[in-house]
């Protein structure tokens, strides 16, 4: 094989490596009283941290929500598919209306 094309292969190669990067989240605990405004706030810790990807948003999130709260929402949390493009849209609906008081 020629120099030139092992170097095409070799930088193409390159071009397809994906980079991983940690990125961390800090928030507060969940806000059981106010749910809307914490993910809010949530969403954009995300957008800073240029997280895109629904299962990394879920990865995100579970660890800020305290026991009670994993209790409650447990049947929604062992059913979620965190491979699922829509896993954390699933979980955050699912926690604004758990927990979002009623108007009436």
């Amino acid at each position: 094989m020629s120099d030139n094309k092992q170097q095409d292969e070799w930088r193409q190669e390159r071009r397809e490596e994906k980079t991983i990067v940690a990125v961390s989240v800090k928030m507060p605990e969940f806000w059981t009283n106010c749910p809307v405004r914490w993910f809010n706030r949530l969403e954009s810790q995300f957008r800073l941290a240029n997280i895109t990807r629904s299962s990394t948003k879920l990865d995100n999130t579970v660890p800020y929500l305290p026991v009670q709260v994993s209790m409650f929402m447990a049947h929604i949390l062992d059913n979620v598919d965190p491979a699922a493009a829509d896993s954390y849209e699933k979980l955050k609906a699912a926690l604004c209306k758990g927990f979002t008081k009623s108007k009436w």
